[in-house]
């Protein structure tokens, strides 16, 4: 039997159809973050032992991970095809290399793989929604759009799957400010399929950086049933918590947190990352979270020396710090530190990884003026760390509430501006912040005779 092509007309090697359409359910599983993408892989590897795409599709849904242990597994996955990156059709041998290149923590080197099969094969969803989502990794919002200009007209409208591409393209747009194309965009690709998830998490973007909270807050609500399932409603329950922050009610933004965010699943260092992104937001508005940071540092202990990912670090930081840890935090950046010659990251973990985790630590030490200082020196470049702008807002959350706490009033009134300028319908949110920076140089005080709060002291 000849070998077959896939649902968007690019070839993979192999012949079994009960593969080829496992494996297509993967990669749109993948792509629109609905589904098993992980299940369809290890179903297209039992209907194929010898179809290496389905290998590198499951590779690339463990090292999504971002830990040290996911690129373990990713090798074990990979075991034994090293010598088949130089045989075989280009597009197998080019997902091969770049699996092995993430397996090494070599993003850059992936992504030029991906890139050269997307160069010959336009139409190779899985190498575009993994190459998209590297460059979210690293911070590369440009490629991040353009990865997908570069072969959306390859995509006609009546092709199977098209709304994939519809969606990929909204968050690129959004990511780099055009809110107003890319909402449209992740609207025409829920009306092309409702549960495209990806498409509907841009959407979500939109709603957090332009400030219309009761709306965003309405279009998750109203859309449960077609993101509630997926492997990423975590993150979805996140970006509502966010909404809720933003509108000051911070009761529900908790209810979030313990109903959603927590005990739905195995813990995974994704959903420690948003649990902590959203527990720091409430600690640096004075709320108190030193309950639920003990929890969460009790259940970030497993990751804590896994010192593979920028991104995943300062989130475990914060989580210690939030569980009155500070030794932990010490040792997490005691890893990243030992990282600095690395060749893939160690200059972004020298220039900015320890400065923010710092800065992060000199907060929690009510050690405020060095916060600031630390914080606001590299809020720009906090986008190289990974992730999404609304991820990224926490470092500049930060440095605003450090300045008012350490009654820098010059660096409060300018970041202050920066934000209020820069996301609009912001102003009610940064003046909570300024306030609550504020609350704290108070209780902090030598007169107040007061620790400012038990989660912000050390183990």
């Amino acid at each position: 039997m000849n070998a077959l092509n896939d649902r968007w007309g690019e070839p993979i090697a192999t012949s079994n159809p009960s593969a080829a359409e496992s494996f297509a359910a993967g990669v749109e599983a993948l792509a629109t973050l609905d589904g098993d993408p992980a299940r369809s892989a290890k179903d297209t590897i039992d209907a194929d032992r010898g179809f290496v795409l389905a290998r590198c599709l499951a590779a690339y849904v463990s090292l999504y991970a971002m830990t040290g242990q996911s690129r373990r597994e990713a090798a074990e996955i990979l075991d034994g095809l090293e010598g088949s990156q130089d045989s075989g059709d280009f597009r197998t041998r080019a997902h091969l290399s770049a699996a092995f290149a993430w397996v090494q923590g070599d993003l850059r080197g992936a992504i030029g793989h991906l890139e050269a099969a997307l160069l010959a094969h336009p139409r190779d969803l899985l190498a575009a929604k993994v190459v998209q989502d590297l460059y979210l990794f690293i911070g590369d919002s440009l490629n991040l759009r353009d990865s997908v200009n570069r072969i959306f007209l390859s995509w006609p409208p009546s092709l199977l799957g098209y709304d994939h591409l519809v969606g990929m393209r909204s968050f690129g747009l959004e990511e780099n400010y055009d809110f107003v194309e890319g909402e449209l965009l992740g609207r025409q690709a829920l009306s092309m399929n409702p549960r495209n998830v990806y498409a509907r998490h841009s959407v979500a973007h939109v709603h957090e950086m332009l400030g219309r909270r009761s709306e965003g807050v309405e279009f998750l609500l109203d859309s449960q049933e077609q993101w509630n399932t997926s492997f990423s409603a975590v993150h979805m329950w996140w970006h509502l918590s966010l909404m809720y922050v933003d509108e000051g009610d911070y009761d529900r933004a908790k209810w979030v947190y313990d109903q959603k965010l927590c005990g739905t699943r195995e813990v995974v260092m994704h959903d420690l990352a948003d649990r902590a992104a959203l527990l720091w937001r409430l600690y640096l508005l004075g709320d108190d979270t030193s309950e639920r940071g003990r929890r969460l540092s009790d259940d970030a202990r497993p990751y804590l020396s896994d010192g593979t990912y920028v991104f995943n670090e300062f989130h475990l930081v914060i989580g210690e710090l939030l569980g009155a840890r500070a030794s932990n935090a010490e040792l997490v950046l005691d890893k990243m530190t030992s990282r600095i010659s690395d060749p893939n990251d160690g200059r972004l973990v020298e220039e900015v990884g320890i400065p923010l985790c710092r800065g992060l630590i000199s907060f929690a030490a009510c050690e405020f003026g060095e916060a600031a200082k630390l914080l606001s020196s590299i809020r720009y470049r906090s986008v190289e760390l990974g992730g999404s702008h609304a991820q990224q807002d926490i470092v500049f959350q930060s440095a605003l509430v450090a300045a008012a706490a350490a009654g820098d009033e010059g660096l409060t009134r300018a970041l202050s501006a920066e934000r209020v300028l820069t996301r609009p319908n912001s102003t009610s949110a940064t003046t909570r912040l300024v306030a609550a920076g504020r609350q704290w140089r108070k209780r902090s005080s030598p007169q107040s005779n007061r620790v400012p709060s038990s989660n912000a002291s050390g183990s």
